[in-house]
């Protein structure tokens, strides 16, 4: 093992012993702080991690608590989770579908590694992984008039007229590869292939200027015209910051030509060129590249290290030294703030690619 991946490693396990330590309670709850409530993404989040991990223990915790308090089969009939908790109840039963693709992953994840050793009184990981899958499907999936399958972000009553909300960062092209190979439905690759059809008009639109940097949410209308959606940030921002971890998953795992072409947009070279010129990348952008008043944030970074890492730019090595620099290390017990859920689910996801961690853990069953 080289000297660089032991010391990726070295940050991956000690975040995530940091991490356990301040967000996941010993019932499997992972807390968000200072609200101390909880969504169905830390969840997954913590969930595909402990898989990553192997950390069978702290995986089955949460999946248990998962299944007891988020779990919608009983009121609502399907397999999807309820995204917020608070207090001992749910406050809100509607599903969030990028929590609900990380949850089936986790658990594809845990039937590859331990197959027939899902807790007494929970379903198999694969049977449940596979229902779940299911249900994103029927419940979180619609087709506009020109026949493309889209993701939505939660469940749009029958009566929704168009435009659509879109989150591209809900999109997993690595995740729905991953889907049609273990179920051999091939909705999952027309959802990959949206995913780049959306990805590429925004990278290259003309809000983008050349930036490659898209949005945290838009909108599409039933011909599959994009647009701006009313209310919610276009800001290349704390949403879309997962673009770039997602895309860079497919072309990890997966080799994807699409992936390499969507950092090659522009937005690669907009990082360098904005590295180069600044030495230092804030936590949000406009679209055509100016500057908010965002601060840096190293889940960003995490983010900037896969869109530099895409194409092999020799300012990978430093955007993950400045990763690394937000680092508070107590022990063997290390974070990224201690009260910072969302920073600390994602800023460790740099050195998880360096050290080899973050993989798919599936690939063995397809050999």
């Amino acid at each position: 093992m080289t000297a660089d991946r032991r010391d990726a490693l070295e940050v991956v396990e000690k975040t995530w012993s940091g991490y356990k330590r301040a967000f996941v309670s010993p019932e499997g709850r992972v807390r968000r702080l200072p609200e101390d409530d909880t969504v169905s993404e830390g969840q997954a989040y913590a969930m595909l991690r402990a898989a990553w991990l192997k950390d069978k223990a702290t995986f089955d915790l949460c999946y248990r608590w998962t299944e007891k308090h988020l779990s919608r089969r009983g009121k609502e009939g399907d397999s999807l989770l309820a995204w917020h908790w608070q207090a001992g109840k749910v406050l809100d039963p509607m599903p969030a579908a990028d929590a609900d693709l990380d949850y089936a992953l986790s658990l594809f994840f845990a039937e590859a590694l331990w197959p027939d050793a899902a807790p007494p009184g929970l379903t198999p990981y694969g049977r449940r992984a596979a229902l779940h899958a299911g249900d994103i499907l029927r419940k979180l999936t619609y087709t506009a008039d020109h026949g493309r399958l889209f993701l939505s972000p939660w469940i749009l009553p029958r009566e929704t007229r168009p435009p659509f909300p879109v989150n591209p960062s809900y999109y997993s092209p690595a995740h729905f590869r991953i889907f049609y190979m273990v179920t051999g439905d091939r909705r999952w690759l027309g959802l990959a292939d949206t995913t780049y059809r959306l990805l590429e008009r925004l990278a290259r639109g003309p809000e983008s200027r050349g930036s490659g940097l898209v949005p945290d949410w838009c909108a599409v209308d039933r011909e599959g015209r994009l647009t701006p959606l009313e209310g919610r940030s276009a800001l290349f921002g704390w949403d879309a910051l997962r673009v770039p971890l997602r895309v860079g998953w497919d072309l990890a795992w997966f080799d994807a030509p699409q992936a390499d072409a969507f950092f090659r947009s522009g937005l690669a070279d907009f990082v360098e060129r904005e590295w180069a010129s600044q030495g230092a990348l804030p936590s949000e952008y406009r679209r055509d590249g100016t500057r908010p008043k965002g601060r840096e944030d190293p889940a960003f970074y995490a983010a900037y290290y896969y869109a530099l890492g895409a194409v092999h730019s020799g300012a990978s090595p430093a955007i993950l030294r400045k990763n690394r620099s937000f680092l508070n290390k107590d022990g063997d017990d290390w974070d990224y703030g201690r009260d910072r859920y969302y920073t600390n689910s994602l800023a460790w996801l740099a050195d998880g690619l360096a050290s080899g961690v973050v993989r798919d853990l599936t690939e063995g069953d397809r050999q």
